[in-house]
């Protein structure tokens, strides 16, 4: 069966929600249901049904029920989850991902965004519908290109492959409020490579986050993957979990001082963890837009990208603007002061922290929590004080303008030192540059698109693995190198006694000189004869095939013990009634158990080798390895058909060594032995059988007065052309009813056939052919 294939998928087109369109309607619909009932999501101690529609009321979880349920149940779930081929882990999220697209939860999950996360539908849409499903298809494609690395260099003797194995332990995942993409990402993506996952999410994110795993069991998920464990206090969560020795990593979203918190008490208990712990974290950012002078021209465009990029969603996405750098002598020009007071729509100005406030910054108490979107325009001389505005992540609707001095000619290089060195942070940023009537460096800061933008930031904005890519997904495996050595040692073809010097003398030829490659690599083949002058013959057959990395040693039969010690694989090609002095000869029955037996005795069964082998009745239920083959004449010009069957302890390797030995001679195909003696009877004695009736065809022709050799081609080729015919699939009966045409010759000559009886002479010859086969193994 052929790998499945994950192309890179398209991303997930988003809606408009435009007045009067359905998923306009479909939207309200979903809002004003979810605004009418209280849903209930449980716990991991409470796995109530729950009867809803949203918004929720949800049940906390406590420590004991982490500590005694979810860690066991994690573990637990590890060991089915954690074998289920990555074929299979793949169907599961690719499924979800369309479910999430289906009418059932993609208006149900848009509300559960925006009224429990306080999103616009724009934006509900980009973060829920598109980014979900991009994140569960994306990283199955990431996953499959991740197991596609492995090792470049193999080598003769060996092979490696890379195996990517989940973590040993769980996963502790705390997901964050403002996107619910990132329930997805950092839950879903870790658990993809087959880990188990403790996951806290947010309070403020519970039922669209909920909605998430409720979707994901649904696909089929196994139960006990995911731990869903709601609770407003996360030390419920994180104290019990980190004090684990099967805590294995942490994946967390959300400030950089908590992301430090969580690293100073896993380092505390490294000495309690089965493995050093994995810690990927996206944190922090005062992130800013730096605007050079060539773009003078083009304020409204910069303010444009600088109002969405710092109040879109309210100001509280990660890689929100934050800071605005903008040459002084723009700014003194006042176009671009006038195009941001135009786009922000804020009317009152004061001064704040020692700065200018220059629009909104309003709040009001009259209902929730609103904060006017504000701009600022910072007093250069507090900067050395360290202004909250520059240095601090706010997580807001403010943005922060500081000018700096373009005319210098170091203003540019020291403006990029200044955005370096205000801020702790290293998240995102965006230069804005005119050149030749294009932007060609950067947009806005935030909008990372998943597949174009993996996002992630260094210092204490996070651990910069790049969520959305390969490199975060390795973070959650644990690589293990497999190193498979092959077959290296020696081969013995051999007996006492050779029943046909041309096929045993065609068979070593094609194992020295393979036509076919395999890893399968021997180094020394040992060839064991019967006497002397055939040793002779044999080295001066097979020396011209011989190379540096497959020697010949061919001995006389009185060392066939030592051959045998020698050797991985031993190939039987010995008279079956001369069995019995060979296996009796002195330390024959000890040097054999071990070795990979390969027989081509005709009629000597797999439990006839076993007891030769052991030396008692009992030897066909003791492991050994044996395979019967029998391959014909044909095999001096490589066009054998070579048939085999196999003892049940022949290991996959044997089976594999045993085709390629033989497919070195023709074709192979393996058959079972209970039909392996008339099997072997139709391959090996039906070419004798064409061959007497092609005599028979020549001696006509001999008698009309035509030589033998001028007929003999014609004869044979055609009876090749005419066999040919019936792989095609053409019936024999069939093809010869198309060739006896009515008062023709061939139907003169096919009566005769039957007046003679020498179709139903070839039955009875092949059947007592079988009955002498099978009659072999139990004459000793």
């Amino acid at each position: 069966m052929s790998a499945a294939q994950y192309p890179e998928p398209a991303n997930a087109d988003g809606l408009s929600y435009e007045p009067g369109s359905d998923e306009r309607k479909f939207l309200k619909a979903a809002l004003a249901e979810m605004e009418s009932v209280v849903a209930q999501v449980p716990s991991a101690d409470q796995p109530l049904e729950p009867t809803w529609p949203p918004p929720a009321e949800y049940h906390e979880v406590d420590s004991e029920t982490v500590k005694t349920k979810a860690i066991p149940g994690a573990l637990e779930a590890r060991e089915q989850w954690a074998r289920m081929s990555f074929k299979d882990r793949a169907s599961i999220y690719r499924r979800a991902a369309k479910m999430m697209e289906s009418p059932k939860y993609r208006w149900k999950l848009m509300a559960a965004t925006m009224i429990g996360q306080g999103k616009i539908c724009g934006q509900a849409e980009g973060d829920r519908i598109t980014e979900v499903i991009d994140t569960l298809n994306f990283h199955v494609c990431f996953c499959a290109q991740l197991y596609a690395q492995q090792p470049p260099k193999q080598f003769d003797a060996s092979s490696s492959e890379l195996d990517y194995r989940p973590l040993e332990g769980f996963v502790l995942a705390i997901s964050p409020f403002n996107f619910t993409v990132l329930g997805a990402h950092i839950e879903f993506t870790p658990a993809l490579l087959g880990n188990v996952i403790l996951w806290k999410p947010s309070p403020m994110a519970l039922l669209s986050n909920y909605l998430l795993y409720e979707i994901m069991e649904e696909a089929g998920l196994p139960k006990g993957v995911i731990q869903f464990l709601p609770i407003a206090d996360p030390t419920t969560v994180v104290k019990p979990a980190l004090s684990s020795s099967h805590f294995a990593a942490l994946h967390n979203t959300g400030s950089s001082s908590v992301l430090r918190s969580l690293s100073t008490q896993i380092g505390t208990n490294t000495t309690i963890y089965k493995s050093f712990p994995r810690i990927v974290g996206e944190s922090g950012g005062k992130n800013f837009h730096l605007i050079h002078n060539s773009c003078e021209d083009d304020s409204d465009w910069i303010a444009s990208a600088a109002v969405r990029s710092a109040y879109e969603f309210q100001g509280q996405k990660c890689s929100a603007l934050s800071r605005l750098y903008v040459p002084k002598s723009m700014w003194e020009q006042g176009d671009l002061k006038r195009a941001l007071m135009r786009e922000a729509a804020a009317p009152s100005a004061r001064p704040a922290d020692g700065h200018v406030l220059l629009y909104g910054g309003q709040t009001t108490g009259s209902k929730g929590f609103f904060v006017q979107p504000a701009i600022f325009e910072v007093d250069e001389t507090k900067l050395e004080t360290g202004s909250d505005l520059m240095t601090k992540e706010l997580f807001g609707p403010l943005v922060a303008v500081q000018t700096y001095d373009d005319i210098s000619p170091t203003g540019f290089h020291d403006v990029c030192k200044l955005i370096d060195e205000t801020s702790e942070y290293a998240l995102a940023g965006s230069i804005l540059r005119d050149s030749v009537g294009m932007f060609c460096i950067n947009d806005k800061s935030t909008g990372a698109v998943i597949g174009a933008h993996p996002f992630g930031g260094a210092r204490p904005s996070g651990t910069n693995d790049k969520a959305n890519s390969v490199n975060v997904l390795l973070r959650f495996s644990s690589i293990r190198c497999v190193k498979d050595s092959y077959v290296t040692g020696s081969m013995t073809l051999g007996g006492c006694h050779v029943p046909d010097r041309t096929l045993r003398t065609a068979l070593a030829t094609g194992i020295l000189n393979p036509s076919t490659p395999t890893r399968l690599k021997i180094r020394h083949l040992i060839a064991t004869v019967g006497t002397t002058a055939s040793k002779t013959r044999v080295e001066k057959a097979l020396s011209p095939h011989t190379t540096s990395h497959m020697t010949l040693t061919v001995l006389t039969h009185e060392e066939n013990v030592h051959a045998i010690n020698q050797s991985d694989v031993v190939i039987l090609a010995t008279k079956p009634f001369k069995r019995g002095s060979i296996f009796s000869a002195p330390g024959f029955k000890e040097a054999i158990p071990g070795k990979l037996i390969l027989s081509i005795m005709a009629g000597i069964t797999t439990s006839e080798l076993a007891r030769l082998t052991f030396g008692n009745e009992d030897g066909a239920e003791q492991p050994f390895q044996a395979v019967r083959a029998m391959p014909n004449m044909a095999a001096r010009i490589r066009e054998a058909v070579t048939l085999y069957t196999a003892s049940d302890g022949t290991s996959r390797e044997g089976l594999e060594i045993a085709e390629w030995v033989f497919s070195q001679v023709g074709q192979v195909h393996r058959i079972a032995e209970g039909s392996f003696d008339i099997c072997a009877v139709l391959v090996g004695c039906a070419g004798s059988l064409l061959l007497v009736a092609v005599d028979g065809l020549l001696d006509a022709a001999v008698v009309e007065g035509v030589r033998r050799q001028d007929v003999q081609n014609l004869v044979v080729n055609s009876a090749i052309g005419m066999m040919k015919l019936v792989p095609a699939g053409e019936h024999p009966a069939v093809l010869r009813e198309k060739i006896a045409s009515p008062g023709g010759c061939s139907i003169r000559a096919l009566l005769e056939l039957e007046k003679l009886g020498v179709r139903s002479a070839f039955t009875s010859v092949i059947m007592a052919a079988a009955e002498k086969s099978k009659s072999m193994s139990a004459s000793r």
